[in-house]
């Protein structure tokens, strides 16, 4: 089968189509027919030469394709996506709709994958009371927020917070300037 191969040498990057053999899928693997493959990040950075220099490695790593068998359509991460067949994690192949071309697909999964991992993991992690924050601090906006969490029960035990520092008195505001009508200038 033919497969596309990313090399890094000298600050510069080659792709290559090579002929290599058709990968045998394990147990827990799909062996997938490819009919597209998602472009990511980890290919442009390479393709701009930023990655250290090394052996060339299959390029791709999500795709779009049918189940080698069973015609299913699927999509999913592919190590090697860049070739005419790829193997997935049975596990995370993804059934693709029945509106969606096999383009479509190809760009989905990394991109919702990493979004799931964002949003689910984020709130298992951290619990109640998380802010998350889109943007650069100055000029960010908060896009989710949940409950506060309950106070603590405090009934028979000293708490063991250090005190912090003392309150700062709050600022004293400027006088309110006088609302006097400003004078029209003559022309």
């Amino acid at each position: 089968m033919k497969a596309y191969f990313l090399e890094s040498k000298d600050k510069q990057t080659k792709l290559e189509l090579r002929e290599v053999e058709q990968p045998k899928p394990r147990e827990n693997q799909l062996l997938v027919r490819v009919r597209a493959a998602g472009l990511n990040r980890g290919e442009f950075i390479a393709g701009h030469g930023l990655t250290p220099p090394g052996a060339a490695k299959a390029a791709g790593g999500e795709a779009a394709g049918e189940v080698a068998g069973t015609g299913e359509r699927v999509m999913g991460r592919a190590a090697g996506a860049f070739a005419e067949y790829a193997l997935m994690d049975r596990r995370e192949a993804v059934p693709i709709p029945a509106g969606l071309s096999f383009e479509q697909a190809a760009a989905i999964p990394l991109t919702f994958m990493v979004v799931h991992d964002m949003l689910v993991a984020l709130i298992i992690i951290l619990g109640a009371g998380w802010v998350t924050r889109v943007g650069a601090p100055r000029r960010s906006r908060v896009v989710a927020r949940s409950a506060p969490p309950p106070p603590p029960s405090s009934a028979g035990r000293r708490s063991r917070r250090r005190p912090g520092p003392p309150a700062r008195p709050p600022r004293a505001r400027p006088a309110p300037r006088s609302r006097r009508p400003r004078r029209q200038a003559r022309w």
